[in-house]
């Protein structure tokens, strides 16, 4: 992996020296798609839908909705000697809307609007005023500095349904949920050159609650290259499953199903767009003696980043 990353550093260097547009791996049909970004100002934009519906039987139970929106700017230094570089992020903009039972229970917008809870706008004041920093080594992100500062001067709310906000909100905005993020953009990096139709596997760790850490292994594959415009764009895709079991809080067993498709930009080396799929049924074991019903909980997710450098 490093290997190529130097090699990488030293083809962009000749680019930016002699004017010529042209690709890593041009000639032969191969390219790096890796997560290596060159200095510079970047915006990411994030927008995350979420659903999950829970079942008793045949009858639904619940259905909690929420859509997130994080719209950060990025100031990427040079990666060092050693393979550590860092992005200092500020948020320029998030809305999040939350629905319970298709009842509404949450909605803000940054760029126009405050909540009804004081608490929440104090959290959405702090973050937009934190610089976050992310840490990588050789690509992959390592620490997330900064996230405490969000709870500054919050108050704990008093209304019960005020707490199990913030609760959601705490975990949305922590360290490990932004990590895991940016992890979504080295899922389906090759440590080697990779042409039209070639394939290849990675594995990634993940954390399930009540379980641990899993590994999910992937199967990637370089599907298609636009050259049409300045910098070649490479559309790799991916998918992965990891099945499981749990005894707490209720016995039962799960899948985990996810499908990336990532967009490389292969002349300045960092992911421009990541669309991911996440599906997770977690199904409770039947008492045969009690004569409950069978819980059943089911989870969509739709994750979409796009980068876009300046």
């Amino acid at each position: 992996m490093k290997n190529i990353r130097t090699l990488i550093k030293i083809v962009s260097l000749l680019v930016v020296l002699t004017g010529v547009q042209i690709a890593l791996g041009a000639d032969n049909g191969k390219y790096a798609v890796l997560n290596c970004w060159e200095k510079g100002t970047y915006t990411l934009l994030q927008e995350c839908t979420n659903t999950l519906i829970v079942t008793v039987g045949k009858t639904e139970a619940e259905r909690d909705e929420s859509r997130l929106l994080f719209n950060w700017q990025i100031e990427a230094s040079p990666e060092g000697g050693d393979g550590v570089q860092k992005f200092k992020m500020k948020l320029l903009r998030v809305m999040m809307r939350m629905r319970v039972n298709g009842r509404e229970v949450i909605y803000f917008d940054s760029s126009n609007g405050r909540a009804k809870v004081e608490s929440l706008n104090t959290v959405f004041r702090n973050m937009k005023e934190t610089s976050v920093t992310v840490v990588f080594k050789d690509g992959n992100p390592t620490e997330i500095l900064g996230c405490d500062d969000f709870w500054k001067g919050v108050s704990e709310p008093t209304e019960q349904e005020e707490k199990v906000l913030l609760s959601n909100l705490r975990s949305l905005a922590s360290a490990d949920n932004i990590k895991q993020s940016f992890e979504t953009l080295v899922y389906l990096d090759s440590s080697e050159e990779v042409a039209v139709g070639d394939k290849w596997k990675n594995s990634t760790t993940i954390a399930i609650p009540s379980i641990g850490d899993k590994t999910l292994e992937w199967n990637c594959s370089l599907d298609s290259v636009d050259d049409s415009k300045e910098a070649a764009l490479a559309n790799v895709s991916g998918k992965g499953r990891l099945d499981f079991e749990i005894t707490e809080p209720v016995k039962g067993k799960g899948r985990v199903e996810i499908e990336n498709t990532v967009t490389y930009n292969t002349r300045y080396y960092f992911p421009t767009m990541v669309d991911s799929k996440v599906y997770v049924v977690h199904k409770s074991e039947e008492d045969a003696g009690s004569g409950e019903e069978v819980r059943t909980s089911v989870g969509f997710s739709k994750n979409k980043i796009t980068v876009v450098k300046h």
